[in-house]
């Protein structure tokens, strides 16, 4: 998602940083938007009436991932959110916030609308030509997650630069994160403002934590690894904690710290893959979806959808091989894209 993933050549925090490309932020965010694409398309065919995800082995799965994967990218962006809070004026943030987040999800929520027109009943949720008439907040579908990581941005960014002594403590973070979670634990949102603030709440923590973990040096060059055993017992504490959360209150405060511990185990994996993996040509792969989550994130939907009407049409219905066939062209299909339009030097036009 939002390109923000630079370091210091040096052991510098985050907010002392220059620029080099982290290759394990590219990891992260591509096994990340891998879930994104893989639940997404088991939840649109779980709408299309192929699959039922309670009890079902997609059900507990799709439970497992949502405790991380869209954390990561929230704890990713935190951590080098202060760079870029820095930078120019207030104004000048806002812009490039608005720029990289609030362009696509204006553009995208047009895009998807006149495609649902377009696929008329073969699509999962029909729409007409008025629906062209909605306006694209509060968001619509996965664009939910442009709004709230604009409004996390400006929100801590701001704070950032009205409190100057928050760019030299790490602790100050831990203690927003901490207090951020007590919030969405106790309060109760209005109806009216659900779609509005929903998911800036739920993720605001987050993001905080990111902030707190810019200040290490080891944890932005990727030196928070896990030793190799102990990839033995990782799989069984992700098994064990998303188990323990699925009897969790989702609003509540243990959930939150739970949700905590697997999205950073699941970032220190990245870093410890990162490390002992880092040749070959799956790994490549990997982190070449990292470098195009943003396009990936933005239309993997419509390829997904567009798979699922085919493999329809032609009369198969077997879940697994639309789950297949759907997750694959929901990746390669917007990373086709982005490629084409960064032929054409259309990428930024298209919001990638």
């Amino acid at each position: 998602m939002p390109n923000s993933q630079s370091v210091s050549s040096t052991s510098r925090p985050q907010s002392e940083a220059g620029f080099r490309r982290l290759h394990w932020v590219d990891t992260a965010r591509g096994l990340a938007i891998v879930l994104v694409v893989l639940a997404h398309c088991w939840r649109g065919l779980e709408s299309s009436g192929l699959i039922s995800l309670d009890d079902s082995w997609q059900g507990h799965l799709d439970r497992f991932i949502y405790l991380f994967h869209m954390n990561a990218f929230f704890v990713l962006t935190g951590s080098f959110l202060l760079q870029q809070a820095q930078r120019g004026t207030g104004r000048q943030f806002i812009g490039h916030l608005s720029r990289r987040l609030l362009y696509p999800l204006v553009l995208w929520t047009y895009v998807f609308i006149s495609l649902r027109i377009l696929a008329g009943a073969a699509a999962n949720k029909p729409v007409g030509s008025e629906a062209l008439l909605v306006l694209p907040l509060p968001p619509i579908e996965h664009l939910w997650f442009l709004w709230a990581m604009f409004l996390c941005m400006v929100i801590w960014g701001g704070l950032a630069r009205t409190l100057p002594h928050l760019h030299k403590s790490p602790t100050a973070w831990i203690g927003l994160a901490l207090a951020a979670s007590l919030f969405w634990h106790s309060v109760e949102i209005p109806p009216l403002l659900v779609d509005w603030i929903m998911e800036t709440l739920r993720h605001l923590p987050f993001v905080a934590l990111g902030v707190a973990l810019g200040f290490s040096a080891r944890w932005m060059q990727g030196q928070m690894w896990l030793p190799p055993y102990m990839f033995l017992w990782a799989p069984a504490a992700f098994i064990g904690l998303e188990f323990i959360a699925q009897y969790a209150d989702p609003k509540s405060f243990g959930l939150n710290i739970l949700s905590a511990l697997v999205t950073l185990l699941f970032l220190a994996l990245s870093q410890s893959i990162t490390r002992f993996w880092q040749s070959g040509h799956l790994m490549s792969g990997i982190q070449f979806l990292g470098r195009h989550s943003m396009a990936v994130f933005l239309a993997h939907t419509a390829f997904s959808a567009a798979m699922r009407i085919v493999l329809l049409k032609t009369g198969i219905s077997d879940p697994n091989l639309h789950l297949l066939l759907g997750t694959v062209v929901g990746l390669l299909g917007p990373v086709a894209l982005a490629l084409f339009a960064q032929r054409l030097r259309v990428a930024r036009l298209l919001g990638f």
